[in-house]
């Protein structure tokens, strides 16, 4: 074969020629692969970056407030830390009591404005502060706790209860009203009682609240009093309370008035009109009664002791038997029904001395008179408008002397140690000699008085 016959369609090449191909095609390559080599450094930096979690950090804490403190108040400052800026950072609270909080601004941490800080009804608040990016796992990426505590402050008192606000009249001395007790936000104290206004007529003796004497329903129907109660929190503080006492109208028992003591000169009956007086806060006048009883009956027997009216006053008539003298007490009785009073009188009863007396100057003595069933003032005949000479001063005048027989110049005519006005003015024979002596029927007798005491009787 003949190689160096050139074909038309692959043209011999020489040796040169072939050489020429290597180095263009040797020149191609390296221009490939710079172009190459341009493209891969554009895509794919020398210093590629990389998305990082978050991080988060807390400053100026606080870790207590006072109770009862304003809100909205600032816990604590954010910060969050993210060199690489790339992702998100997004806040977020949990913990039992994150309702209780809030972010503001992305930075601060705070108590919400609708919270009420109570010691007493919370004392501590929990919250975590948490930060994530969504992009990354886990969720959340970073957190921090925060625990602040409420520390508690004296608080006043709110309120004072009393058991009872209400007292029955004539309770007595230190009647008990009711008890006291106090209501107060600080749980666990002890309280003390004083009286501010209407001391006069209560006292406080412990918790209990007392009437310092006997009211009376007639008199007062309530009474006003403030109590003060203080507790025993540092500082002290106190709540003052105004009360109104009412009286319960309770059926009293009837009042009689004692009669006063006094020595009474008589003949046969003792008192006269309006002499008792009696009184009842709850029952009329007319629904009450009057009795009397005598502790002797051989002096003054209770047929003899008349009460009578319907009234506040009532009368009263004792009259003494005849001839009897000596002490005897009478118990006078008022009832309404239910309840009764009653007063004594002591009475001592001697005989005194008698004159007897002419009221309207005729020569008849008033007893003689009231005793014949005559007038006091006009009996006939009216010998004193003839004569009121009376020469024995013995009251009965000249004119009636002579017209009866007797001497008028003599005080005791027929000297019987009897003078003619006595003998006359019972009946006696002024002319007939008697030894009257013994005989004290008519004689006068003094009653002297004296009140004794009064019982209250249910």
């Amino acid at each position: 074969m003949n190689h160096s016959r050139r074909s038309p369609c692959f043209p011999t090449f020489r040796s040169d020629d072939l050489q020429r191909i290597h180095c263009l095609r040797a020149i191609l390559r390296s221009l490939v692969c710079v172009a190459l080599v341009g493209f891969c450094h554009r895509a794919l930096p020398d210093n590629p970056a990389v998305n990082g979690p978050p991080t988060l950090a807390l400053s100026n804490i606080v870790t207590s407030v006072a109770e009862n403190s304003s809100t909205p108040i600032d816990i604590a400052t954010i910060t969050i830390n993210d060199s690489d800026g790339l992702g998100t950072n997004d806040l977020s609270l949990g913990g039992f009591d994150a309702n209780s909080f809030e972010i503001v601004n992305g930075s601060t941490l705070r108590f919400t404005s609708s919270v009420t800080l109570n010691h007493e009804l919370q004392g501590v608040y929990d919250v975590t502060v948490m930060v994530n990016d969504a992009t990354l796992t886990p969720n959340p990426n970073d957190s921090e706790d925060v625990t602040v505590t409420v520390t508690d402050v004296n608080e006043a008192p709110t309120n004072i209860s009393l058991t009872s606000t209400s007292i029955d009249e004539n309770a007595g001395v230190n009647g008990v009203v009711g008890s006291l007790t106090t209501s107060d936000p600080d749980s666990g104290q002890s309280h003390t009682y004083s009286i501010i206004s209407g001391g006069s007529q209560f006292n406080i003796s412990g918790t209990t609240l007392r009437a310092t004497s006997s009211f009376d329903y007639e008199s007062a129907t309530s009474h006003s009093v403030t109590i003060r109660t203080t507790d025993n929190g540092s500082p002290a503080a106190s709540y003052d309370e105004v009360f109104a006492i009412s009286v319960n109208n309770i059926n009293e028992a009837p009042k009689i008035l004692s009669i006063p003591a006094a020595t009474i000169d008589l003949n046969f009956v003792l008192f006269g009109d309006n002499v008792v007086f009696v009184s009842d806060g709850e029952s009329p006048a007319s629904a009450l009664t009057v009795t009397a009883v005598s502790n002797n009956q051989s002096i003054v027997s209770n047929s003899k002791i008349v009460v009578s009216g319907t009234g506040v006053y009532r009368d009263l008539q004792i009259t003494p038997e005849q001839d009897q003298a000596g002490n005897v007490t009478i118990t006078l009785t008022v009832s309404d029904g239910v309840y009764s009073g009653s007063t004594q009188l002591v009475l001592s009863i001697v005989f005194g001395n008698y004159w007897p007396s002419d009221t309207d100057g005729d020569g008849i003595l008033d007893i003689h008179e009231d005793t014949s069933g005559d007038g006091l003032y006009n009996n006939p005949p009216d010998f004193s408008n003839w004569n009121d000479t009376d020469s024995d001063d013995d009251d009965l005048n000249d004119f009636y002397e002579y017209y009866l027989g007797s001497d008028p110049n003599i005080l005791d005519t027929d000297a019987d140690g009897v003078a003619d006005f006595m003998e006359f003015a019972v009946g006696r024979d002024l002319f007939s000699l008697e030894d009257w002596s013994l005989d004290q029927s008519f004689e006068n007798r003094v009653i002297t008085i004296q009140p004794a005491h009064s019982v209250r009787q249910p």
